[in-house]
């Protein structure tokens, strides 16, 4: 399975401490690790770029991995192990910070990912903004006001439009805590996509290209992001946004052909071709999301 395939939460950092009495099944564990099978877990480093390293402390090792299966992890340790003490952990990286660390010096530095474990704060993930120098500064941005309904009536999210440069993006809603990446652009300030809760932005050459508003519940809104009436399009049906968008002059296009069974019905604005709306859930009919702009020889391959 190529790297860029695999789901953010299973990329991470593997730690293994080990009580006096396992030690001298340190390398032969670690050797485990590193070959044990598909679907399981691997160490990145030894896979690729064979940059394990060794430290004078025998007792506690951090390695850059991947696991799809954490409590298989542990328990496949614990059988391995002579004493109830030692232990395995992972750690989850955001998918960004994971390709930082992969394509950096810091790939298999034990001192460096060390460190980044004990700035958890939940001892379940780590994040590698604050070790980073040129993203210390994390700006709140100046924040945006507007509606969904004003989003789709002007195409634009309160003076942010499609052309607007990466840097006026950041000013108005400030340092994004998620993106997503490939291994050619892995950074979050070269990242070919922004999410901010439910508002995921896509870029090329650092110009605003794309919005992806995604209508669920569990998404949390930065402050950033004021949309006033975000409720309201919750669990949507497609009459009632009919309904609603009668009131700015819009009207949703007559389906060309009936959706196919298990799939998203989506539909298009007569006066707005470039935004596409489609709606899931039991049968199909709950608001999910809306795109713009949207061309046929992009989506589903343009972005991950």
């Amino acid at each position: 399975m190529d790297i860029e395939d695999i789901v953010d939460d299973y990329l991470g950092i593997i730690t293994l401490n080990l009580a006096e009495i396992d030690q001298d099944l340190c390398e032969k564990v670690i050797e485990w690790l590193i070959t044990i099978g598909e679907g399981g877990w691997w160490i990145a480093e030894q896979k690729e770029k064979n940059l394990l390293k060794f430290s004078s402390d025998r007792s506690f090792f951090c390695f850059l991995g991947i696991t799809f299966d954490c409590i298989r992890l542990e328990g496949w340790f614990n059988g391995q192990m002579k004493s109830d003490k030692s232990r395995v952990s992972f750690y989850r990286l955001p998918k960004g910070a994971f390709y930082e660390i992969f394509q950096s010096e810091k790939l298999g530095d034990q001192s460096f990912l060390k460190h980044l474990i004990k700035t958890s704060v939940d001892g379940r993930s780590v994040q590698l903004d604050s070790e980073r120098q040129e993203m210390r500064s994390k700006k709140a941005g100046d924040g945006i006001s507007t509606t969904v309904l004003e989003f789709i009536r002007s195409c634009g999210l309160d003076g942010l439009v499609i052309g607007t440069e990466r840097w006026e993006v950041e000013k108005r809603l400030g340092t994004p805590e998620q993106w997503t990446t490939t291994r050619e652009y892995f950074r979050r300030d070269n990242a070919l996509t922004w999410v901010y809760g439910p508002l995921l932005l896509s870029f090329e050459a650092d110009k605003l290209t794309e919005f992806v508003l995604y209508f669920r519940e569990d998404f949390r809104r930065p402050q950033s992001l004021n949309l006033t009436d975000y409720e309201q399009f919750l669990g949507m049906s497609e009459a009632s946004l009919k309904s609603l968008l009668s009131t700015i002059g819009l009207r949703l296009k007559k389906p060309q052909m009936a959706g196919r069974p298990n799939k998203a019905i989506e539909r298009f604005l007569e006066d707005r071709p470039t935004f596409r709306i489609l709606f899931t859930g039991r049968d199909r009919k709950k608001l999910s999301k809306i795109m713009y702009p949207y061309a046929d020889d992009t989506w589903g391959s343009k972005r991950a």
